[in-house]
C-alpha cells in the first residue's frame, strides 16, 4: 500500500499569486491511457486563495491563509463576469480547479522513482467552481461541481428551472439560497496540456432535496445518474436518473430543460446497509442531534475485476465534540451506578476516567452497570439535566440504555474519538462567534508535530458497490482512515477511486490543505468489502485506521 502526499509537487498558481498561498485538496483521478506500464492520469483538485495573502505562507491547516483559520468565509467583491475574480477582491479570492496530468510506473516499486506529475494547471476562470470532481461518460471528460446561487459574488444568476425543498415546494432563490450541482464538459489535453472548461448544466434541480452536494456520478445505458445520498432525511440509497436518454456527450445538453438536466429519483433495493449503521449509532444518543452523518462522495466506476457492479467512494462525519462529551456523561453515570446508594458495585471507579476503563475491559462490571440502569433508568436524570440543560425524558433515557447495551465506550468509534482527543499533541480548532466562522480562533503557530483537529467533525471514507443493472448495494467495507501514526491527521476527505493495473488508487484531500492517495491491491480492496445485505448487521461495522506510513513527494 502506499500513502502519498503530492502536494508540494503540484507547482501551478494563479495570475499574481504566489504559489505558497494556493490551499491544494480535494482531488480525484481518471484513468487516461497507458503505454508501457506508465498509465496516465487526469486528476483535478480543488485550489482555494485567501486575501490578504499571509505572510508567512501556510504550512499548517489552522494557519491563517487556510480556509479553516478563515472560518471558511466566502468572497467579498461582486464578479462581472461569472468565474472571473473581480479587482478589490478580498477573503475567499478564489475557489477553482487545479488539473494535474500524473504518470505511474507501474514497473516501479518506489513512490518516488514511479510517480511523475508531468504538468499541473489551474483553470483560472473557474472560481465559485467548488468542490470539482472529474468523471467520464458518453467517451469524454466532465467536471462536477456545486455552488450555491444566485450569488453575485461570482456573477451566477438563479436557476431558470424550479428548485424544491423537501416538502415539495419551490424555494425563492434568494442570495446564496439554492445549491445548485453542475455538469460542464471538460476538454482535457494531455499533449500540450491546454485544458478548458466547457459548456455545463444544472443537474436534477426538480429532484434535489438541497441536503446534498456530494453526487456520485455514473453513466448508464445513455442515462447520467448519480448517488444522490445515503442516508439523506432517513431515506436509504438515492438514485437520481435523466429523464431522456443521451447517446452522446453533445445530446447530453441538448435534453436540459431551462438549463436544468432533469431527473428520476429512485430508492434501489437493498440500499439500506449504510442508513442501518447511522440509525443503530446515532440512536445512542438523545435528542436530535447525529453523532455520524454517512454521505456519498464523488463518481462511480465500473469494477476493473467484476462487471456486474460499480464501486464508489463514500465518507462518513464523526461529530467528535458530541461524542467526546457524551463519552464523559457515560463515564459520569457509570460512576454514580457504581456508588453505594445505587448498584453499589465492589472495587467500584472513583472517576470518569477510572470508570471508562472499567467498563471498556471489565465484562462482568459492564454487565452489572447495564443491567442496573435497564431496570433504574432515571437515576441519572440529575447528571443528564446538568450535561444536557433539559430534563430528560423517557426517550433520553432509552438513548443511554442503547449506548450502554450496544457498549458504544468499547466501540471502534469512540476509541478513535478518544484516542485522537487525548493526545498530547491535540489541537482542536476553536469555533469563533458562530458555527461558521473560526476566524477568532487561528492558530498562529501550530508545531510541525501538533495534531490539529478540525472543531466539528472527523472525516473517515468506506467503499461501496452498487449493482451494474438495478443500482442496488451489493457490498460495503468498514469505515477507515488512511493514518501515519507519527503523521495523524484525522479529516480525510476521499472522492473517487481509478483503476491502476490490477490496483486501485483513490484520491483524498487530508485537513483541507494536503493533495494526496491511496493505493491499494485488487486483494487489499476485496478484503474490506465485508458487509453484504444479506446478513449485515450494523452492530458489526468499524471505524478503524489503516496504518501505513505517508510518503510527501
Amino acid at each position: 500500500m502506499w500513502n502519498i502526499d503530492l502536494t508540494n509537487l503540484l507547482t501551478a498558481t494563479i495570475a499574481n499569486v504566489n504559489r505558497a498561498n494556493v490551499i491544494k485538496f480535494n482531488n480525484s483521478w481518471v484513468h487516461a491511457g497507458t503505454n508501457n506500464n506508465v498509465h496516465d492520469f487526469v486528476m483535478v483538485y480543488r485550489a482555494m486563495v485567501y486575501h490578504p495573502f499571509a505572510n508567512p505562507a501556510p504550512v499548517l491547516p489552522g494557519q491563517n491563509g487556510t480556509p479553516w483559520a478563515a472560518g471558511w468565509l466566502g468572497a467579498i467583491g461582486n464578479a462581472n463576469v461569472e468565474a472571473t475574480v473581480p479587482i478589490g477582491r478580498t477573503d475567499r479570492y478564489f475557489d477553482g480547479v487545479g488539473v494535474a496530468h500524473i504518470q505511474i510506473d507501474t514497473t516501479q516499486n518506489v513512490p518516488q522513482n514511479a510517480i511523475n506529475v508531468v504538468n499541473d494547471t489551474i483553470l483560472e476562470n473557474t472560481d465559485g467552481f467548488e468542490d470539482p470532481r472529474i468523471f467520464r461518460a458518453y467517451g469524454q471528460y466532465y467536471l462536477h461541481s456545486h455552488r450555491y446561487q444566485p450569488d453575485p459574488t461570482r456573477a451566477a444568476p438563479a436557476p431558470a428551472d424550479p428548485v424544491y425543498d423537501v416538502q415539495g415546494n419551490v424555494v425563492q432563490p434568494a442570495a446564496g439560497h439554492v445549491l445548485c450541482v453542475k455538469v460542464n464538459e471538460l476538454t482535457i489535453d494531455l499533449v500540450n496540456h491546454q485544458h478548458a472548461l466547457g459548456p455545463g448544466r444544472f443537474y436534477g434541480l426538480n429532484v434535489s432535496t438541497q441536503m446534498e452536494k456530494n453526487y456520485g456520478f455514473f453513466e448508464k445505458n445513455g442515462y447520467l445518474c448519480a448517488v444522490y445520498g445515503l442516508t439523506q432525511q432517513g431515506n436509504p440509497l438515492t438514485v437520481f436518473q435523466t429523464q431522456q436518454n443521451a447517446n452522446t456527450g453533445n445530446a447530453l445538453f441538448a435534453t436540459a430543460v431551462n438549463d436544468d438536466l432533469r431527473c428520476n429519483s429512485a430508492h434501489p433495493n437493498p440500499g439500506s446497509m449504510v442508513l442501518d449503521v447511522e440509525n443503530y449509532i446515532n440512536d445512542m444518543l438523545p435528542g436530535a442531534a447525529p453523532l455520524v452523518m454517512f454521505s456519498s462522495s464523488g463518481p462511480l466506476i465500473p469494477n476493473p475485476a467484476n462487471n456486474n457492479t460499480r464501486i464508489g467512494v463514500g465518507h462518513v462525519k464523526i461529530i467528535h465534540p458530541v461524542l467526546y462529551s457524551y463519552t464523559w456523561f457515560l463515564a459520569d453515570l457509570i460512576v454514580l451506578i457504581a456508588s453505594p446508594g445505587q448498584a453499589n458495585i465492589p472495587n467500584r471507579p472513583m472517576d470518569g476516567p477510572a470508570a471508562i476503563a472499567a467498563y471498556r475491559n471489565n465484562n462482568g462490571f459492564a454487565d452489572l452497570v447495564d443491567q442496573y440502569f435497564a431496570v433504574n433508568s432515571t437515576c441519572g436524570d440529575t447528571l443528564f439535566a446538568q450535561r444536557f440543560g433539559r430534563v430528560a425524558i423517557p426517550a433520553d433515557n432509552q438513548a443511554v440504555l442503547n449506548a450502554l447495551q450496544r457498549r458504544l465506550l468499547r466501540s471502534s468509534l469512540a476509541d478513535v474519538v478518544l484516542t485522537a482527543r487525548n493526545n498530547a499533541n491535540g489541537i482542536v480548532m476553536p469555533w469563533g462567534n458562530n458555527r461558521f466562522a473560526w476566524a477568532t480562533g487561528i492558530l498562529a503557530n501550530p508545531a510541525g508535530n501538533d495534531l490539529i483537529l478540525h472543531p466539528m467533525a472527523f472525516y473517515f471514507s468506506f467503499f461501496y458497490e452498487l449493482d451494474m443493472n438495478n443500482d442496488s448495494m451489493v457490498r460495503l467495507s468498514n469505515a477507515w482512515l488512511v493514518h501515519d501514526q507519527a503523521n495523524p491527521a484525522y479529516l480525510q476527505f476521499a472522492e473517487n477511486v481509478a483503476p491502476l493495473g490490477g490496483d486501485l488508487i483513490m484520491g483524498f484531500g487530508e485537513n483541507d490543505n494536503r493533495v494526496k492517495f491511496w493505493r491499494l491491491s485488487g486483494n487489499e480492496y476485496n478484503q474490506k468489502m465485508i458487509h453484504i445485505p444479506q446478513n449485515f448487521n450494523p452492530a458489526n461495522f468499524q471505524f478503524l485506521r489503516q496504518g501505513i506510513q505517508q510518503t510527501v513527494l
